[in-house]
């Protein structure tokens, strides 16, 4: 039993990385307290980097043209609060709203996607809102060394609950050892007597290295449902029609997709080259799954 809330808001070499990890059948992350700490590295080369993390995939990619070609954004001179044009999860929570801070963060109640640059100043907020997505862009401007400089990162938001982060313009003197961006949670486990679970916060950071003009940050929802089929042949047998189950064999894992632009690519990196056999682990299924939504 478990209980989200926001309590406050203030490289040219191929590398496949195998990082041995037990996973929780249950994927229970008030029982396994590592699981809030998850990284687990499937991909890794000069300009690609593919992990799995507690209820999110992340996907890095280098040298992208901006996700959104659309003009259509609207200027803000300050923070807002946004009605999507549809729900979406969040760990595992409904929302239905969520407010955007024009510092650089977009705080909805279970969670936060929190962006963090030492010395540099917000200076535009634009939104865009619409049937598929919320984008939010922020323009930061500093001077380093003498030179001005607009950075500028946006934010996707779409209605499977995948959330993406564009960066352009990023200056290479940024001292990205203070650099902190990405996406967390904070859940608040239910005490049982003496046995407190106390509070499991998840986070997954964009590596600073990564943080660099024209990359492009896709977490993508894997949810904990598919984690509980710990065999090949499980992952495969349940179905249904907005969530797939991928065996991945470098992770020994049943993971979930809810894109099925991307389920082929998951297929690729989580792909070990040994056999036919091994070949047929990577062949996606479907997953069977009863949901329950609530207001927030």
């Amino acid at each position: 039993m478990r209980h989200t809330l926001l309590r406050c808001l203030s490289m040219t070499f191929y590398v496949v990385v195998l990082w041995p990890y037990t996973f929780s059948k249950s994927e229970d992350i008030c029982e396994d307290n590592e699981l809030q700490h998850r990284q687990n590295v499937i991909v890794q080369n000069d300009s690609y980097q593919y992990s799995l993390h507690y209820n999110y995939s992340m996907k890095i990619t280098r040298h992208q043209l901006h996700p959104i070609v659309s003009d259509n954004f609207i200027k803000f001179s300050d923070n807002q609060k946004v009605y999507p044009n549809f729900f979406f999860k969040y760990y595992d929570s409904d929302v239905y709203s969520f407010y955007i801070d024009k510092t650089g963060a977009i705080a909805f109640h279970e969670g936060l996607v929190f962006i963090n640059i030492p010395d540099i100043y917000p200076s535009d907020l634009e939104i865009l809102n619409n049937e598929e997505m919320v984008a939010v862009k922020w323009s930061f401007k500093s001077n380093e060394d003498d030179t001005d400089f607009t950075a500028k990162i946006t934010c996707l938001i779409y209605a499977n609950g995948n959330i993406s982060l564009y960066f352009e313009k990023i200056p290479s003197q940024i001292r990205k050892k203070y650099l902190q961006i990405g996406i967390t949670t904070q859940i608040y486990c239910k005490t049982v007597g003496y046995n407190t679970q106390g509070v499991k916060s998840p986070k997954i950071n964009v590596p600073a290295k990564w943080i660099k003009s024209e990359t492009l940050v896709e977490y993508e929802v894997i949810g904990t449902m598919c984690s509980q089929y710990t065999t090949t042949k499980s992952c495969q047998e349940e179905k249904t029609s907005d969530m797939t189950c991928i065996w991945c064999d470098k992770a020994n894992k049943c993971i979930a997709s809810n894109d099925q632009s991307t389920s082929k690519s998951k297929v690729n990196d989580c792909h070990v080259e040994t056999s036919q056999e091994t070949e047929d682990l990577s062949t996606p299924a479907s997953i069977k799954r009863t949901e329950t939504t609530s207001d927030v």
